[in-house]
């Protein structure tokens, strides 16, 4: 009777033998690992999206959101939003001073001031803002995230919750996630506020606006529509979301101590990629449908 695959009862079990490639198994390879890398790339994909959905139906439920979610999701604003402003705003000044005060000179040596409020509506607003918060939290609360779960996970903190009655998708995932949300959100319409601000600050001060500041920098921000707002707020919070999922997921992938550092190399790595995946399917699917 056979007990394992190559052993058998009083007999030391050997090597399996492998079957040997044809040439047609050498030639179809390539083909091989491609199939194997987009079934798992569609499995990635459909395991987030499933996440996502199931931390918004979460959420809309009141009894979810218990005292301690409650002080833990309050917990992760504070981290990821209200301390990482003052990275905003020095972020803001330097994008503000170095692209909007260049564009206000270029444009008004070619004659085309009308133009700033689009380029600052179309690019600034939509594009930059989004896509520079999306890094600075991916860099700064979404290692931190991996780190911290990861490490509950090694030492199978996580499973004593379960074992308690805790559910740690509710207590620890939820909360995280949706914070990461709201200062997505946040951090991006500071962002904008900032650049605003400190484009025109700049421009003034170099000459290149020499009317009114205040009339100068509101009728440029009359520039961005309604629409462009909605799609400001869906790309923050799309990328928000996506982020904490991305990297709660792959923190609790990890068993082993050893698998730490390359669980966050590539979170990272593919958090970086999805901020700009993201922002470009939003982008092209919203020109698409207007």
């Amino acid at each position: 009777m056979t007990l394992f695959p190559g052993e058998q009862r009083g007999v030391a079990a050997g090597p399996v033998a492998q079957p040997r490639r044809t040439v047609a198994g050498r030639l179809f390879a390539p083909i091989d690992r491609l199939g194997a890398g987009a079934i798992a790339g569609w499995f990635s994909v459909a395991d987030v999206a499933s996440l996502s959905v199931a931390l918004l139906q979460l959420a809309v439920r009141p009894k979810t959101w218990r005292r301690t979610v409650r002080r833990e999701f309050a917990r992760q604003c504070y981290l990821s939003g209200v301390l990482a402003v003052p990275m905003i705003l020095i972020i803001s000044a330097l994008v503000g001073g170095a692209v909007v005060a260049q564009v206000l000179n270029l444009f008004r040596l070619v004659g085309q001031d009308e133009l700033i409020g689009m380029f600052m509506s179309l690019v600034l607003a939509r594009e930059i803002a989004p896509t520079l918060v999306g890094l600075v939290l991916v860099g700064r609360s979404g290692t931190a995230i991996m780190a911290e779960l990861a490490t509950l996970q090694v030492n199978r903190q996580i499973k004593t919750l379960d074992a308690a009655g805790v559910d740690p998708v509710v207590y620890l995932i939820l909360p995280r996630t949706l914070g990461l949300v709201v200062a997505s959100v946040g951090l991006t319409l500071c962002l904008i506020a900032g650049a605003f601000f400190f484009g025109f600050v700049v421009g003034f001060i170099l000459g290149y606006d020499r009317g009114n500041f205040w009339t100068s920098g509101t009728s440029a921000a009359g520039y961005i529509s309604a629409s462009d707002y909605v799609i400001v707020l869906i790309k923050s919070a799309l990328i928000g979301l996506l982020i904490g999922v991305v990297c709660c997921r792959r923190a609790l992938a990890v068993h082993q101590v050893t698998q730490l550092p390359r669980a966050l190399a590539t979170g990272f790595i593919t958090c970086v990629l999805m901020v700009f995946i993201v922002s470009g399917l939003i982008t092209v699917v919203w020109e698409a449908i207007n």
